[in-house]
């Protein structure tokens, strides 16, 4: 039996842009504040059965032209969902770039990927008609991880003529993980402790009887590397782009595990494990294929996103249409799937492991609405209905 899972966000995002220019050097911000309510299980954020307006976001960036080729700059970012972020202030980006010719640039420090259509964009909310981008591609506890690089890239565009147009960008470098104690890496860590006590209680010929999982402490996450690129078609014929982008990374988790054990003897004397958990990640490929055509009043986008870790490979697709009713009126539906194991999209490998079958997927039908009340005032709001539990957070839930 599956299972849904409602939900409606109404989002009062204040995504006010200010905008202020010193000569050559430009200073700009946002702020947008949202409410998430939720009707079955909490989703993204803790507490959210309940109402939580602990999903707010903002920024400011100063970007400098010393020479005419020549960018500088640096954004500051922080935002709240739930036990993510908690308005901590990191660097979101940092670099320079020099643009030498149309088809030639070049950038080092801390950049945003092109992965997918928003990559680039992805912490400007005012930059996209929706809330939430459609989870099946842009996995909210991914942004910290799959939409970032620390080192260098070259990019630029490329003429052909009759053909149209090219854009691409080539990056390599590593990248720090600002948080392995809270949102995605703390979910991974805890699915490992569980994981590993069900197994054990499940094992012959062990010396305990029963053992539970209490959690976690000292955990790490370090990418040794991570390169990348997109390739983007900007076709000859009106209004349509197409474009691929990938990334492939490496990366090493370790923490301490806590357990509680029964000695499997005539007491069961009650025993605590600590035992130490390394575990070594491949990004084999994160992949989005992407399409999109662009008219006066009406957008349309499809991408489609494939992610293999290790030898587990996940997929998620979504098709999109945005239409612009008035300068300050724009409505957005779409309709987006996720499935945790591309072989596996019925869930009978779930079943197999003890688990419902809704758990391998996720479905999400969403209508949004998004007002251009000023200038530097949007208001949004937007309601779901999702079927399944594929991005849910066990340790919410």
């Amino acid at each position: 039996m599956r299972q849904t899972l409602l939900i409606g966000i109404t989002v009062l995002a204040f995504s006010g842009t200010a905008v202020a220019q010193l000569d050559d050097l430009y200073i700009r911000g946002f702020v947008s504040q949202g409410y998430l309510n939720t009707s079955h299980n909490n989703y993204l954020v803790e507490q959210s059965k309940n109402g939580s307006t602990e999903f707010n976001e903002a920024a400011i960036s100063l970007q400098a032209f010393p020479e005419e080729r020549l960018r500088v700059g640096i954004q500051l970012f922080a935002r709240d969902f739930g036990d993510v972020g908690n308005n901590d202030v990191v660097v979101d980006w940092a670099y320079a770039d020099y643009q030498w010719r149309d088809y030639l640039g070049v950038r080092f420090g801390k950049f945003k990927t092109t992965q997918g259509l928003y990559g680039q964009g992805r912490d400007i909310d005012m930059l996209r008609p929706t809330v939430l981008l459609p989870q099946a591609v842009y996995i909210e506890d991914h942004r910290d991880f799959i939409l970032g690089a620390e080192g260098l890239g070259i990019y630029g565009n490329l003429p052909m003529g009759d053909v149209g147009g090219f854009d691409y960008e080539i990056y390599g470098g590593t990248l720090n993980v600002p948080d392995s104690e809270s949102g995605f890496w703390h979910d991974i860590f805890a699915q490992a402790g569980e994981e590993t006590a069900r197994e054990s209680r499940n094992e012959e010929g062990l010396p305990y009887s029963d053992i539970e999982f209490l959690g976690l402490s000292e955990p790490k996450v370090r990418f040794d590397w991570v390169y990348g690129g997109s390739l983007r078609w900007n076709c000859p014929v009106s209004g349509f782009t197409f474009g691929v982008s990938a990334l492939t990374a490496r990366f090493d988790m370790s923490a301490r595990m806590q357990y509680s054990a029964l000695i499997d003897d005539e007491l069961e004397r009650p025993i605590f494990i600590d035992s130490r958990m390394d575990y070594a990640g491949d990004i084999g490929r994160a992949m989005v294929l992407s399409a999109q055509w662009s008219g006066d009043k009406v957008t349309l986008i499809s991408e489609l996103s494939q992610e293999k870790v290790n030898d587990a490979l996940s997929e998620g697709y979504y098709v999109q249409g945005t239409f612009r009713t008035s300068p300050k009126l724009t409505l957005t539906s779409y309709y987006s799937r996720f499935v945790r194991n591309k072989n596996d999209d019925g869930g009978a490998l779930m079943i197999a492991q003890g688990f419902p079958d809704f758990v391998a997927w996720q479905n999400d039908v969403c209508v949004a609405l998004r007002y251009d009340y000023l200038e530097h005032l949007i208001l949004k709001f937007e309601y779901h209905s999702i079927d399944g539990m594929g991005l849910l957070s066990p340790v919410m839930n």
